[in-house]
């Protein structure tokens, strides 16, 4: 999980190292530069979404971030009002997926998610599956293959894990670490669920449809959500 965590260094070094010079700045100017802005809080939001369109991801999240985050600072420096801030939202959105669609029907792009491969670490004796997202969208399919747990981190992007044709034997264990994010998991109907991560501006939600009363076996999910979305799910 080098790369999230390299690009998370990254973001925050590059937030640091603002703060530092307008904090130097103020210093030697008072008065000149007010560190605490009207919107200061919007370059939580436009800082690490600049820093995504010079990912390889998908550069098309990251630019609608930008464009909420830059709009967001407009309204809060009263350059726009919010009832241009809600119309050039709507159209931004419409932009947003507008793109998405033609990204999807890309049959070169679909085949590359459907491949996601996971890296696998051996723990207490079980095979456990590694996933890294940040600033795009990924895809893994697990069919007719053993399942032992997995690590999942997502940060600024998506995620959707299909477990419905693996082969569980035993109760695994779902780690997950999703910020500024989301993540989908598609579990056997087979298989119980327990959920027992912390979440915080964000959450897990159950969206199952069909719950085994005696179910062969459980998965249990842990870790932390933060302004992020996790869905557990059944086939569709």
């Amino acid at each position: 999980m080098n790369t999230i965590r390299s690009n998370r260094r990254t973001i925050l070094g590059i937030m640091l190292i603002v703060f530092g010079l307008l904090w130097a700045a103020s210093t030697i100017w008072p008065g000149a530069i007010n560190l605490m802005f009207d919107g200061w809080w919007t370059l939580f939001i436009i800082v690490p979404c600049l820093c995504g369109l010079f990912s390889r991801n998908d550069r098309t999240s990251s630019a609608f971030g930008l464009t909420v985050g830059v709009l967001l600072l407009l309204e809060q420096q009263e350059a726009i009002s919010w009832h241009h801030f809600g119309h050039l939202m709507l159209a931004a959105l419409v932009v947003y997926l507008g793109f998405k669609l033609i990204v999807r029907n890309n049959p070169t792009r679909s085949s590359r998610q459907a491949k996601t491969e996971a890296r696998q670490i051996l723990r207490d004796g079980r095979n456990v599956r590694t996933y890294e997202v940040s600033f795009g969208e990924q895809h893994a399919k697990l069919d007719n293959e053993t399942f032992e747990g997995a690590d999942i981190e997502c940060s600024f992007g998506a995620f959707r894990l299909d477990l419905s044709h693996a082969i569980i034997r035993q109760d695994v264990v779902v780690s997950i670490e999703c910020s500024f994010g989301g993540t989908t998991i598609i579990v056997p109907q087979h298989c119980g669920v327990k959920v027992a991560a912390k979440s915080a501006f964000g959450g897990i939600e159950d969206k199952r449809s069909l719950i085994p009363q005696a179910p062969e076996h459980t998965i249990f999910i842990n870790g932390n959500v933060s302004f992020a979305g996790v869905e557990i799910k059944n086939e569709v």
